[in-house]
């Protein structure tokens, strides 16, 4: 087995993992055989049907969706796959680089790989629900913090230094814990958001546990959990976070319950692309409401009378109910998509 320690860069692991090995390990339909080197298939980023929406270029290890997903290299497949930074791409690749790299007759070498069953974290850990950086920083007040279990991780070696937050399944079990960094370890190199490894991000929304759908017609879904605290503090919920830019099959088909959906990711290239990813997605399903962030900016970066100002009118006609008690006009709004009609 070759070993492959955190010194390999992402252009070595580009070179030992293909884009065929990163479809394999992730069960993407596969590919048919368009014409020389170029092969086609339907897109498994946004789990489409269309056979020829995917192409990749085996030879310059390319791929592109023309349904909107984007294209590039292995390293932004994995990232748009996987809705991460490259930091935790990178961890994905160096997984599959060491499994490509081990001999199939020796089984015991894969045991620690990255494809090990994950294993849920049912344990509780202790957490400050009233800290400088969640109250000051973040105006998230200490009874938020306790409601979402959200606060400053003191005691575990994995999330020193992190505000951790609890993550549950729809069903209210725990899972395990997701950290934010309260500060860069390395500027510009290091992902602010830590997750285990393993985790299946894709069955997760953050806040899904506490949604009484029978009583709730409609839901607000963003990316992050911090939009999620803010949104609840500013009376607009309930609200859940992909913890990402990319919602998965299993994420869609919960919010395809709702009859309306209100879709309000980052203000970013990944946030617009996957909200329009999305909206298509729970067309013809639910009613949809689109609402773009600030360039640069994401729901929970906005103020309490931005976050009214954006919303209030907005989704309360969108909705035909009052979402929140106070605000004023309409900003940022995109055309909404009802019953299937943009």
């Amino acid at each position: 087995m070759i070993h492959l320690g955190s010194t390999v860069k992402l252009a070595d692991l580009k070179r030992r993992v293909t884009i065929e090995r990163v479809l394999a390990h992730y069960g993407a339909q596969p590919l048919v055989r368009d014409s020389g080197r170029q092969r086609r298939g339907p897109c498994p980023i946004h789990e489409g049907t269309d056979p020829t929406a995917f192409s990749v270029n085996l030879d310059r290890q390319l791929w592109q969706c023309f349904s909107g997903c984007g294209g590039g290299d292995v390293v932004e497949l994995v990232r748009q796959l996987e809705g991460c930074d490259y930091r935790q791409a990178r961890t994905v690749l160096l997984g599959l680089a060491q499994l490509s790299s081990t001999p199939p007759t020796r089984p015991r070498q894969q045991e620690g790989s990255a494809e090990r069953p994950w294993r849920p974290f049912t344990q509780p850990i202790t957490l400050q629900h009233r800290c400088v950086y969640l109250q000051r920083q973040r105006s998230i007040t200490e009874e938020t913090a306790r409601h979402y279990e959200v606060g400053l991780a003191t005691r575990s070696a994995w999330l020193r230094g992190c505000i951790a937050f609890r993550l549950r399944d729809r069903a209210g079990r725990p899972v395990g814990y997701c950290g934010r960094r309260i500060q860069e370890r390395e500027s510009g190199q290091t992902s602010r958001w830590v997750f285990p490894r393993g985790l299946p991000k894709s069955e997760i929304l953050f806040g899904s546990h506490l949604i009484d759908r029978a009583h709730a017609p409609a839901v607000v879904v963003v990316e992050s959990p911090w939009s999620v605290l803010r949104l609840h503090q500013v009376g607009l919920h309930p609200a859940v976070a992909l913890l990402g830019s990319h919602a998965s099959k299993a994420q869609c088909r919960w919010l395809r319950e709702f009859s309306s959906v209100v879709v309000m990711l980052d203000g970013d290239e990944a946030g617009r692309a996957g909200a329009e990813r999305l909206c298509a997605r729970l067309t013809g399903f639910n009613d949809v409401l689109r609402l773009d962030a600030p360039d640069g900016l994401d729901p929970a970066d906005l103020e309490d009378e931005s976050l009214h100002s954006l919303l209030r009118d907005a989704a309360s006609s969108f909705l035909n109910q009052p979402l929140l008690s106070r605000g004023s006009s309409t900003r940022g709004l995109v055309p909404s998509v009802k019953g299937g009609q943009p």
